[in-house]
């Protein structure tokens, strides 16, 4: 996302990070239906020009159908031009990847030049989560004679916190940042996806120290409270099949639908809120 020349970053980018079925899809179809409908905390100026990376989504979405996981292989970039409420244009780079990408990376412990690249020229970081599948730590010392696994598979790797917390320790070092010099760390943003799944969900900020206690807790040990915020979210507003279309949900249109939860738990139509904080809150 493009802002103003003393922004942090060289280029204003927002860095979208997620493992694999956070949700990154789903949340990009919905919001790119709900800008073209004019209902949003920021303003389309212009349909982008190529809508290839949200073409699948959108059209299972528009017959009330989830979308499909997004492949491996798949890569590509979105210029999205938006203007806040204040009148101030920017520019959100959406790019589109399998979530898998990401666990390859941290198995490997080896980032291409192009995401070396993107992590150093952001300072804007969204992290997109769904806290039901995570993963929680393992027992440090297991019973005497109880084997132990040696390795994970790669799509395991940023599934538990300790990866996610690892991934996001690896970010840092690669952007030449530290915790010592947190006025220098970029504006980060948590995305707890999938909300209407989760049993008995309180806010946003308890989910997380409940579902995810390492992640929650290495974020605020080096995150500054002006610097990271937390919400929840559900793009959908239900949960949807690939196979049979929700008429209700078809006939409302996916713009009428989703909410963005706030830090007070109360619920909001403004799914784009945390793009929104990202580039100033303006």
């Amino acid at each position: 996302m493009t802002t103003a020349p003393d922004s942090v970053g060289s280029t204003g980018r927002v860095l979208l990070v997620g493992p694999a079925d956070a949700g990154k899809t789903h949340y990009g179809a919905v919001l790119l239906e709900r800008w073209c409908a004019g209902r949003g905390a920021l303003e389309l100026l212009s349909p982008p020009d190529d809508l290839t990376a949200f073409a699948e989504a959108r059209a299972a979405i528009q017959q009330g159908k989830c979308a499909p996981h997004t492949p491996k292989a798949t890569f590509r970039e979105t210029p999205i031009r938006l203007r806040t409420r204040s009148g101030r244009d920017c520019e959100l780079l959406w790019e589109e990847y399998g979530g898998e990408t990401l666990a390859d990376m941290l198995r490997l412990r080896r980032f291409p030049p192009l995401w070396c690249s993107r992590i150093r020229d952001t300072g804007r970081w969204l992290l997109m989560i769904r806290p039901g599948p995570i993963e929680k730590p393992v027992v440090a010392f297991p019973k005497r004679g109880a084997s132990v696994a040696t390795g994970a598979p790669a799509a395991s790797v940023t599934g538990s916190q300790a990866g996610l917390v690892e991934l996001l320790q690896l970010f840092l070092d690669v952007a030449g940042l530290s915790a010592f010099d947190p006025a220098a760390l970029p504006r980060l943003a948590v995305v707890l996806s999938c909300w209407d799944e989760m049993p008995n969900p309180t806010v946003p900020d308890a989910v997380l120290v409940e579902r995810c206690p390492l992640l929650s807790a290495f974020l605020k040990s080096v995150w500054p409270t002006d610097r990271r915020a937390i919400w929840g979210v559900s793009s959908l507003g239900r949960s949807l099949s690939q196979d049979e279309p929700d008429v209700a949900y078809r006939d409302a249109g996916p713009q009428q639908q989703g909410y963005l939860v706030l830090g007070d738990g109360t619920h909001s139509e403004a799914l784009d809120e945390p793009l929104r904080w990202l580039g100033g809150g303006e």
